[in-house]
């Protein structure tokens, strides 16, 4: 309990840096395009976890994301937040009878990367963004609402990659954000007795997201 506490803790910690470090020290000239964009995602995602034995599990679950973004130069922004991946797992080795409740896959991220879109559309009602970043932290399954650490162990911390695709629609201060997120990451877990799944598992998400932006500052 206590390796999981310090856990916890780091990540809560480093989400703290990622968020300063999106924040601050930008360029100045960047300040007078925008000042924060603060972002509220929500997805239906589905996905795969490698060692399911099933190409694509077709049994979504929501997701969501907390997201801060700056402009750092024309065209070109940074962003840094918080995931929390959710999808189902019901085909091959997850399943387990048709009493019990169904496993899914729950992971819990930070994220810090880039933005590009065209700097001639700056001004148009809709601008497309291209988006790719860092994740760290954890993804496993479990089972139901259990969330016992002795059933369900906390899986192991580990790297993955963020990736997606959107628009940013409307002018002012909020907007309307849709997207779509493509989520790779390591998905290593102890299982009940102390066994641990391979080291390399990984599990692969794809989320439909709609999102409501806030923009503090400067920007059109």
């Amino acid at each position: 309990m206590m390796v999981h506490s310090i856990r916890r803790g780091s990540v809560g910690a480093a989400l703290i840096a990622v968020l300063g470090a999106v924040a601050a020290h930008l360029p100045a000239a960047a300040q007078s395009q925008e000042t924060l964009q603060v972002e509220v995602r929500a997805g239906v995602t589905a996905g795969n976890h490698s060692t399911s034995a099933a190409a694509f599990e077709m049994a979504p679950r929501l997701s969501f994301d907390l997201l801060f973004r700056r402009q750092v130069a024309p065209g070109f922004g940074a962003y840094g937040g918080f995931l929390r991946t959710s999808f189902g797992c019901e085909e091959y080795l997850c399943l387990q009878g048709e009493e019990a409740p169904p496993l899914r896959l729950v992971g819990n991220h930070i994220v810090v990367g880039g933005e590009w879109s065209p700097a001639s559309m700056a001004d148009a009602p809709a601008r497309p963004w291209v988006r790719a970043g860092v994740m760290y932290g954890s993804a496993g399954m479990t089972r139901g609402a259990d969330n016992d650490p002795e059933t369900h162990p906390e899986p192991e911390m580990g790297i993955g990659i963020h990736t997606a695709v959107g628009l940013n629609v409307g002018k002012g201060s909020f907007l309307f954000v849709p997207g779509l997120t493509r989520r790779q990451m390591s998905a290593s877990q102890p299982r009940e007795g102390g066994d641990n799944v391979a080291d390399d598992a990984t599990a692969s998400a794809y989320s439909i997201d709609l999102a409501i932006a806030y923009r503090i500052g400067g920007g059109s």
